[in-house]
C-alpha cells in the first residue's frame, strides 16, 4: 500500500531536483550553456558537477540543506593530502547531488520504491562527502600530532635572538604538514601586516588561519600575535604552548583508546555475532516451521 505512494514521493523528489539543477532553463544545449553562464558566472571550461552544484547553490529550496561550509574547510586538508586536488566544493556538492540522483533510480529500479529506494539515495549524497572529510581528519590528525614538536622548535629559536617572521618562516620550509599549512598562510599574507598593533586590528595571520578551521592553530597565531606585542618571554610562552597542546591531544588520544572497546561493539554485533546466529539458527528455524 505504502509501496506506490513512496515511489510517487520519490519520484518528485528526483524530479524537483533535476529541476533545481536547471532552474527551469530550456532543453536546447546553446540556450542551457548561455543562460547558465550569464546567471551563475559558468564558462565552457566548467566541469559537469561544477554547473550542477552552482545552480544547486542557487536555489533557494536546496542551498540551505547543503552542507557547502562543511566542504570548504574540509576540502583545504584533503588536498594537503593529494587528494581530491582539482575538485573545488561547489563540485563535490554537484557530485553528491548527481549521486543522490542516480542512488534514487537505482533504489526506484531495485525495491519498487519502498524506503530502500530514498536510504539508496542518501547513500549516493553522502558518499563523496564522507570520503572528503575522511581524507582531511586524517591530515588533521597528522596536524595536531607534528603541531607540539614544532611549536617547540619556532620557541628555541625566539629564544635564540630569532625573530617571529623569520622562525615562522623556517616553519614553513619544514618538510611536514605543519609546515605545509604555513607555507599556505604566509603565501596568503604576503604584503599585509601579519601581527596586529593594537586590540582594534585584526592580524593577517589570523584571518588567513580561519580558513583552515582547527582551534590549534587558531590558538598558536593568538599566542604569536601576543608574543610579538609584547615583545619578551615569547620562548616561555610558545614552550608552555607546545606542553599543552601535547598534553590535549595525547588526551584526546587516550580518551579514544578508552571508547574504542565501546565503539567497536555495535559494528561487531551486526557483522559478526548476527551474521553467526543467523548461520547456525537458520538451519533450524528452517527445519521447524517446514514441520509445523
Amino acid at each position: 500500500m505504502l509501496g506506490p505512494l513512496i515511489a510517487l514521493l520519490s519520484a518528485l523528489t528526483a524530479g524537483s531536483l533535476a529541476y533545481a539543477f536547471t532552474g527551469g532553463l530550456p532543453l536546447s544545449a546553446n540556450a542551457y550553456s548561455r543562460r547558465l553562464a550569464n546567471t551563475s558566472g559558468v564558462g565552457a571550461g566548467d566541469t559537469t558537477w561544477l554547473k550542477i552544484g552552482r545552480r544547486a547553490m542557487q536555489s533557494r529550496s536546496l542551498s540551505h540543506y547543503l552542507p557547502i561550509a562543511r566542504l570548504q574547510a574540509d576540502l583545504p586538508w584533503a588536498h594537503l593530502g593529494g587528494k581530491w586536488k582539482k575538485w573545488q566544493a561547489e563540485e563535490i556538492v554537484g557530485l553528491s547531488l548527481a549521486g543522490a540522483g542516480i542512488g534514487l533510480a537505482m533504489g526506484l529500479v531495485a525495491f519498487e520504491g519502498g524506503l530502500l529506494a530514498l536510504a539508496v539515495a542518501g547513500m549516493g549524497f553522502y558518499i563523496p562527502i564522507l570520503l572528503v572529510r575522511s581524507a582531511a581528519n586524517d591530515m588533521k590528525r597528522l596536524f595536531r600530532r607534528q603541531l607540539p614538536e614544532m611549536v617547540q622548535v619556532v620557541a628555541a629559536e625566539v629564544g635564540a635572538g630569532t625573530s617571529i617572521e623569520t622562525a615562522l618562516a623556517r616553519l614553513a620550509d619544514s618538510p611536514t604538514v605543519v609546515g605545509q599549512v604555513f607555507t599556505d598562510l604566509m603565501a596568503r599574507s604576503r604584503g599585509k601586516t601579519l601581527f596586529s598593533t593594537d586590540d582594534h586590528t585584526e592580524a593577517a595571520l589570523q584571518t588567513t588561519a580561519a580558513r583552515w578551521d582547527v582551534p590549534e592553530l587558531t590558538n598558536l597565531i593568538a599566542q604569536l600575535n601576543m608574543v610579538q606585542r609584547r615583545g619578551v618571554y615569547g620562548a616561555e610562552v610558545l614552550s608552555g604552548l607546545a606542553k599543552r597542546t601535547a598534553t590535549v591531544y595525547l588526551g584526546e588520544r587516550e580518551r579514544k583508546a578508552e571508547a574504542l572497546e565501546t565503539s567497536l561493539l555495535m559494528p561487531l554485533t551486526l557483522f559478526f555475532f548476527v551474521p553467526f546466529l543467523a548461520m547456525v539458527l537458520g538451519p533450524i528455524f528452517v527445519q521447524l516451521f517446514s514441520v509445523l
